[in-house]
């Protein structure tokens, strides 16, 4: 029932389709499947968030985390972990030195595990919270 409501959401395009499994992958009804999927988050206010938090070396306050995650507003957390950690793990494929990689192998962890439906605002934060704290 997910797998096919999956495929008629990304209306023959199998580029589409890959996001929306990726996106539907913690859910097991079709209702929590179309909730995903109707709660797509703007990626550039998450690139901007991610942008953010890839800044070595530089202050990154957790107030200032906390008002750009705001700016994405109240969307589906959990795709904005996805877009997280795919940021993270591209960032860590073109690190520049093993003290980078490493950073973003902590960051990546930090956001590698998929959010529980029930709590996603504050699991999303400790996430946050675990990769601003990976210096």
């Amino acid at each position: 029932e997910v797998i096919s409501y999956i495929a008629t959401n990304s209306q023959g395009s199998p580029r589409q389709a890959l996001v929306n499994l990726e996106r539907c992958a913690a859910t097991k009804t079709k209702k929590e499947a179309a909730r995903s999927l109707e709660n797509v988050v703007d990626e550039e206010q998450v690139i901007e968030f991610c942008r953010f938090l890839c800044q070595f070396g530089k202050s990154r306050p957790w107030v200032k985390a906390m008002d750009l995650l705001g700016k994405v507003g109240e969307s589906n957390c959990e795709s904005i972990r996805i877009v997280t950690a795919n940021y993270i793990g591209a960032c860590l494929k073109g690190a520049k030195s093993d003290a980078d990689a490493v950073q973003y192998l902590k960051m990546l962890e930090a956001f590698s595990t998929p959010l529980p439906l029930s709590e996603q605002r504050p699991a999303l934060m400790l996430a946050v919270g675990r990769a601003l704290l990976a210096e």
